[in-house]
């Protein structure tokens, strides 16, 4: 009778427990199977609570599944950082499910530390792995402290270091004390700025570094931070607002610097952290409105943006394996420090890009004074200097050829730099406005080219040694101190037109034409060559080439001394390999006649190649006219009517020889 009692209420005990979890239907018989022995029913009431209602069910019931929730915050998470995360629950259909109460744990309390709320610090760099628990049901989540953010004032010196970065400030971050507060910050360190005001800094510093709000790096020695600007304004203070030393530069991302009231400048940085430069702030009522550009090797293309108050200190030299292009946009001034320049290709390749077609013009001029200038070097690439202007440039001659305020230098043996200029201008240039030596040249599109106000010891607008007058674009070349294109060294091995500039060349040193490949130079109606004193023209003398000086009426080729009075050159030579294309036509040779020991003539003709020569004023030669060499049979006449041409004032006979 008693047994038939236990099993009775063993029996009520699992039906009721079953229907308390919110079963709707009989238990399984093994339960009740179970719960006939006696000692069975603590057992069956077990597997009640981990079996739940079964897949039967109208609910869903039991805590199978917890996962920590709340952790996007924690994937990036510094010294000093919070976040809160919580537990949810999942039944073992995967629908939510009430979990608690719960129980969290820190792998590393010294690394991270959680409370019973599920609040987070992180209190050192390091990682460790959080862990809630239900029961017997747990979820864990593995977090890396990397960096420090801070939060509270600065009052004594301190140091961030390099392990500890990146450093990140958000708001106002005050550094002082009593005595002064010094806060260091290690190099290769990475410093981020969001929304933050400084204020009260720039004190006279007792090491070697630079009086400033933001110093980075230093100039000398070690790796250096870089430093990430969110909107941040740097105001009432001293120095320089930022400082960037070495390799310091800014994170890309950076953007809205802001200075004001500074008792200094703006900023100081290596070239090549400019393209970095955080643009959209403001610049008001400081000293020195200036973002100053210090000596760097561009080793990766970048753009100096219109808006920011630049100013080049020091010689920028781009160059490198990456191919560097520095780009210059339409509206950019740009002033430069004395001996300040743009160094193109010189040890590398590397390119410069100013300005836009139809773009806002750009401005390069000294701060004060003068500056060095631009310079080509035959690893340059493509190059352009396109609607702008070049002020009071030259003044220091790095190139080893000369102060110029552009300069395109090629190795003499076939590479050399070719820029394209387009409407630009070169005003007040030192010594030479453009120098163009071995082989460099104006590249292919170069138009509207003017320069004026040249002057020193040479003042010219353009000096040529071992390259072609053929690049020389249409524009202007007068105004300056001497208004001729310098020739050094002429020689055409290919080729060529000289075009009329609207000035004379020059030919220093004489100007031979010829190679194998019998080379043509043709002078453009109206070009002016002078010839310094000993200088000779010399067509197909000792190899073929040929010349065609074909002028007009009203603009004549006129070959002349450098100086004007009879015998100031040798005049013309045309040689025994001239090929009989060549032409003088509508020409005025003149001052020529200057004694070689063996002649003294306007033109010496080696052999016979008919009328030639036609429509020329030879005058004031120092010997003869036109000399016919002997060796050949002669057939033409030069002084006949029907050639129309003109001798005057010659102090030898218009025609010797035989």
């Amino acid at each position: 009778m008693m047994e038939a009692s236990r099993v009775s209420a063993n029996l009520l005990t699992v039906y009721d427990v079953w229907r308390a979890f919110g079963c709707n239907f009989a238990p399984p018989s093994f339960l009740y199977a179970s719960a006939m022995r006696t000692a069975a029913a603590s057992t069956a009431l077990a597997v009640i609570l981990a079996l739940g209602c079964g897949d039967s069910g109208t609910e869903p019931t039991g805590l199978r599944r917890v996962q920590i929730v709340g952790t996007a915050s924690l994937t990036h998470f510094l010294v000093n950082d919070t976040a809160r995360v919580s537990l949810a629950g999942y039944d073992k259909n995967g629908a939510s499910y009430p979990a608690g109460p719960v129980t969290w744990r820190s792998s590393d309390p010294t690394v991270l530390s959680i409370d019973t709320a599920g609040l987070v610090v992180a209190r050192a760099l390091g990682s460790a792995t959080i862990t809630g628990s239900v029961g017997t049901v747990s979820d864990s989540f593995p977090i890396q402290v990397a960096g420090t953010r801070h939060r509270w004032p600065i009052t004594a010196n301190e140091t961030w270091t390099l392990a500890a970065s990146p450093h990140v400030v958000k708001g106002r971050l005050a550094v002082g004390g009593a005595g002064g507060v010094t806060l260091t910050i290690d190099a290769g360190a990475t410093v981020q700025l969001h929304y933050v005001t400084v204020s009260g800094c720039g004190q006279v510093r007792t090491d070697d570094q630079p009086v400033g709000c933001l110093v980075l790096g230093h100039r000398f020695s070690g790796a250096s931070p870089t430093l990430l600007v969110d909107h941040v304004t740097v105001q009432d203070a001293a120095g320089g607002a930022v400082i960037l030393q070495s390799t310091s530069r800014f994170t890309p991302g950076s953007s809205a610097l802001s200075v004001q009231r500074m008792h200094g400048y703006i900023a100081t940085m290596p070239a090549g952290a400019a393209g970095e430069f955080p643009l959209g702030g403001t610049f008001s009522a400081n000293d020195s409105n200036e973002v100053r550009l210090t000596r760097d090797t561009l080793r990766d293309s970048t753009v100096w943006a219109a808006g920011p108050p630049w100013i080049v200190l020091d010689p920028i030299y781009i160059e490198g394996p990456r191919q560097p292009v520095l780009t210059i946009p339409a509206g950019v001034t740009l002033p430069f420090a004395f001996g300040a320049s743009l160094v193109v290709g010189n040890n590398g390749p590397g390119g410069l890009r100013i300005g836009t077609d139809g773009g806002a013009a750009v401005s390069l001029a000294p701060r004060s004074g003068t500056w060095a200038g631009l310079a080509f070097y035959p690893a340059a690439l493509a190059s352009a200097v396109t609607n702008a202007t070049l002020d009071d440039c030259g003044n220091y001659g790095s190139t080893g050829y000369g102060q110029a305020c552009v300069s395109f230098i090629g190795n003499f043996f076939g590479t050399a730099p070719t820029p394209v200029f387009k409407n630009v201008t070169i005003r007040g240039a030192v010594d030479v406005g453009v120098n163009a030596i071995g082989g460099g040249r104006f590249g292919d599109g170069s138009a509207n080219v003017t320069i004026t106000g040249t002057h020193g010891s040479i003042g010219a607008p353009i000096w040529l040694w071992g390259s072609s007058p053929a690049s020389i674009p249409s524009g202007g070349y007068s105004g300056n101190a001497m208004d001729v294109i310098y020739v050094i060294y002429g020689e055409v091995t290919q080729t060529e037109t000289w075009p009329n500039p609207g000035v004379p060349y020059l030919i220093r040193d004489g100007l031979g034409i010829g190679h194998a490949a019998n080379p043509r130079l043709t002078l453009d109606p109206g070009v002016v060559l002078r010839f310094a004193p000993g200088g000779i023209l010399s067509v197909g003398w000792l190899v073929s080439g040929n010349v065609r000086a074909i002028g007009t009426d009203s603009e004549p080729i006129i070959f002349t001394g450098q100086y004007d009075f009879a015998g100031s050159w040798m005049g013309v030579m045309v040689g025994p390999y001239a090929d009989t294309t060549t032409a003088f036509d509508h020409v005025i040779v003149q001052n020529g006649g200057a004694d070689d020991g063996q002649f003294a003539t306007g033109f010496r003709l080696a052999r016979e190649m008919g009328p030639f020569i036609r429509n020329t004023l030879v005058q004031r030669s120092a010997g003869c006219g036109i000399t016919r060499l002997s060796g050949s049979t002669w057939t033409t006449d030069f002084t006949a009517p029907a050639l129309g041409n003109t001798f005057q004032n010659n102090a030898g006979a218009a025609q010797c020889g035989p």
